[in-house]
């Protein structure tokens, strides 16, 4: 019964959760490991990565021009969100697979610099160029999901 008591000790000491309070299986699997947590993320089709082994993917096609606040709104009846400016400088840096990014485009972002102006990125062929407009303008926009 001692080594029982310890054994649950250590489990709950650890925080581990799903765990067998009887003690470790004699051989098999260990009934502790949490195969949905520690799966690794993989993002929907039509989105990657922002960067390797990120929780947050990035659409990569753009969905042409809209305001700001369409833009939010469309995202978001994606179950999506607008990328903030900080994902989209790391996807435009790490992911691949991503058509339009740079060029003559910009894309709006989630990040607000005053009220009725927000971020945009792209516009050149450096991934950290930043603008900011009024958000009733139509831009790119490109939706981010987490996992």
């Amino acid at each position: 019964m001692r080594a029982r008591l310890a054994w649950l000790t250590l489990l709950v000491a650890c925080g581990r959760v799903g765990f067998d309070p009887v003690g470790p299986p004699a051989d098999g699997p260990d009934p502790i490991v949490d195969v949905a947590r520690d799966a690794p993320a993989v993002c929907p089709g039509g989105t990657v990565a922002i960067t390797a082994g990120a929780r947050v993917c990035i659409e990569e096609l753009e969905h042409g021009f809209d305001t700001w606040t369409a833009a939010v709104t469309m995202c978001g009846d994606a179950g999506m969100r607008l990328c903030t400016g900080a994902e989209w400088v790391a996807a435009c840096e790490n992911a691949t697979g991503l058509v339009d990014l740079l060029g003559d485009n910009w894309e709006w972002v989630a990040d607000m610099v005053d009220s009725g102006i927000a971020e945009k990125r792209g516009g050149s062929t450096v991934c950290t160029d930043i603008s900011s407009h009024v958000i009733t303008d139509p831009y790119e926009v490109r939706c981010c999901k987490d996992l």
